[in-house]
């Protein structure tokens, strides 16, 4: 018994250590109650101090007092809810994806993926949209098979096409 129990702490170590995701347990009212050994990198304070922390403490009153609703939902309901939220780590804002599901009739575990460099990727995009859409020269934007996929309002405008009516032409 006492080998399988430690073949089995062993495997659950391994699989914790190959996690990038943060798994906290948070108790029914919002206090930290255990955090995994995963990425602790993403946490906004030291482990040590979280455990004595409510979200109240970690994110703003209206924010943290949703969470705790979400929290009794999920206890209530017995059913996972998934946020995103973003938070200061370090010096950082850094965006995150949660899902929360029961783990006991007072616990829920909360897995958090940092989702930044997606969140800055699609920022970029928007951006860059923007700039094509607001571009006063005629701009397309074909596949490999020269048919359009993308055209601008200006070059909309110069054809006298609509864009429904553009894309899927070959030039």
């Amino acid at each position: 018994a006492q080998e399988a129990l430690a073949a089995s702490e062993a495997e659950l170590r391994a699989i914790f250590s190959a996690m990038d995701d943060l798994v906290l347990v948070l108790d029914q009212d919002g206090y930290y109650r255990k955090i995994a050994p995963t990425n602790i990198s993403l946490l906004a304070h030291p482990p040590e101090e979280l455990l004595q922390m409510n979200l109240t403490d970690v994110f703003p009153e209206k924010q943290a007092k949703e969470y705790k609703q979400i929290i009794k939902d999920c206890l209530q309901y017995d059913k996972t809810q998934s946020i995103g939220f973003s938070l200061m780590v370090k010096d950082t804002i850094k965006w995150f994806e949660a899902t929360i599901s029961p783990m006991s009739a007072d616990r829920v575990v909360w897995i958090t993926r940092d989702i930044s460099e997606r969140k800055l990727a699609e920022a970029s995009i928007q951006l860059q949209s923007a700039a094509l859409n607001a571009a006063a020269n005629a701009i397309q934007i074909s596949n490999p098979d020269g048919e359009i996929v993308w055209v601008n309002p200006a070059l909309t405008q110069l054809t006298g096409y609509e864009f429904h009516e553009a894309v899927g032409r070959k030039p």
